[in-house]
């Protein structure tokens, strides 16, 4: 049976309160009761066990026990110019599940959506479910939309790759061959580009930036297909060297 797991911003009390429309999931969708076992979680690497001590128009969880999980180490921004309607939605989920510790809405020459602050929120709303649903500790951070220039000239990146279309052979790139410095790596970017592709002037940016390109499959994908199966590639191959977990 799968975790009941549930979103709770503050779990250092001894019994935690959750909000009406969680206990409203809780009592209707999932049938849980009072003494029934839960998991929470306050997406910033706090995870607790505990026993349901009332459920009504709120829920109240009485704690038993507390651990702490490290933040995933090297961190993944994924980068990604954002499709429209409910491909967005897929997007999100897809790649919180997939392992993305940021997700950047990026703006390019040739977008064709640019979220605005309503969008954020659902966004957010969408990667608080995921984390719920595949057993995350620490949320997804979703980010206000990022022009190219002013991401490739952002400091802190120990790589940056550019998922690329165009044949790559000649830049010496080899993902695959390249597993041991990515894994050494703290913080990692992986831009993914419009369904247009990336402009002239955003491949010239790209190139002075030190960006690598990689082109990680035969076919064209989507753009929430080519986002969840980059990040779900690189998480494959630099794993979680910092997955640990303490006793609070």
């Amino acid at each position: 049976m799968a975790k009941r797991r549930f979103y709770c911003d503050d779990l250092t009390t001894a019994a935690a309160q959750l909000d009406a429309e969680q206990a409203t999931h809780a009592r209707k969708s999932l049938r849980l009761a009072v003494g029934d076992a839960v998991e929470l979680y306050d997406g910033k690497g706090a995870v607790a066990q505990g026993t349901i001590a009332e459920l009504g128009k709120t829920m109240v969880v009485a704690i038993d026990s507390r651990r702490t999980v490290a933040a995933p180490k090297p961190a993944i921004d994924l980068a990604v110019a954002i499709p429209k309607g409910p491909r967005a939605d897929a997007l999100v989920d897809g790649v919180s599940q997939a392992g993305a510790d940021r997700l950047i809405p990026l703006v390019t020459e040739w977008s064709v959506v640019e979220p605005g602050k309503g969008k954020q929120g659902r966004f957010e709303r969408i990667a608080a479910e995921s984390a719920k649903q595949c057993e995350r500790a620490w949320l997804m951070i979703i980010e206000t939309p990022t022009k190219l220039e002013d991401l490739l000239g952002r400091a802190g990146y120990d790589s940056i790759l550019l998922a690329d279309l165009q044949d790559v052979q000649q830049a010496g790139f080899d993902v695959q061959n390249a597993s041991t410095l990515l894994r050494s790596a703290q913080r990692i970017a992986v831009l993914v580009g419009p369904e247009g592709g990336w402009s002239p002037r955003e491949r010239e940016l790209a190139t002075a930036a030190g960006c690598l390109p990689w082109r990680f499959g035969p076919h064209v994908m989507r753009i929430e297909t080519a986002a969840v199966a980059a990040v779900a590639i690189l998480r494959s191959m630099v794993g979680n060297a910092n997955h640990s977990e303490q006793p609070r």
